[in-house]
């Protein structure tokens, strides 16, 4: 834990550095169903809450509280990450993103600090309304012999049913130490 409290507090010093002309707060809810490929029976059920900030510059920042369990060994996982996205206008309604995190994850046997680095593009079908979305994201832990590196490529789609209110759904693949599967449905509130 003092690891992450280090890199957390790096961190949050670079995002102070980012001018500041703010578009607002948001608040990010999610519900994923993992299923894994390997024991089609066994399945993953995660809940988080991530509240975060807008710039008008390209910059989003938010802190990642994330809860799972698994169906079969009811075991229960915790994690706690802080991440940086940046977006930028690529050509007509698509724009390039990047997503860079470090967290930690907790479990009853130990902790596991790690990072993740997710670019992606998003393709906005209806102006200000519609949008699709592509990501892969690399996620390792810091100490390789965690067993911790997995990369996730998702397709999704998010609607914006006015100024504060956006719903999406996402599914997603994940493979290397995890071979799984599932969805994603998201909420965000923009204050």
């Amino acid at each position: 834990m003092r690891n992450f409290g280090k890199i957390l507090v790096t961190v949050l010093c670079l995002l102070s550095s980012v001018p500041a002309f703010g578009a607002g707060g948001f608040m990010t809810f999610e519900y994923e169903y993992e299923n894994n490929k390997n024991q089609p029976h066994d399945s993953i059920n995660a809940f988080s809450i991530a509240p975060g900030y807008k710039f008008d510059n390209g910059f989003k920042v938010d802190l990642k509280f994330e809860g799972e369990q698994d169906s079969l060994t009811k075991d229960m996982e915790t994690k706690l990450e802080a991440r940086v996205r940046y977006d930028q206008k690529l050509f007509g309604p698509v724009k390039g993103t990047l997503r860079l995190g470090i967290g930690e994850k907790f479990t009853q046997q130990k902790n596991c600090p790690y990072y993740t680095i997710e670019p992606g593009l998003v393709w906005t079908v209806v102006d200000n309304t519609f949008d699709l979305n592509v990501s892969m994201r690399h996620r390792d832990a810091f100490d390789r012999n965690n067993n911790y590196n997995t990369n996730t490529w998702k397709f999704g789609a998010a609607y914006k049913i006015s100024k504060q209110h956006e719903v999406g759904v996402k599914y997603f693949e994940k493979f290397v130490d995890d071979r799984t599967c599932g969805f994603e449905l998201v909420y965000t509130y923009s204050f």
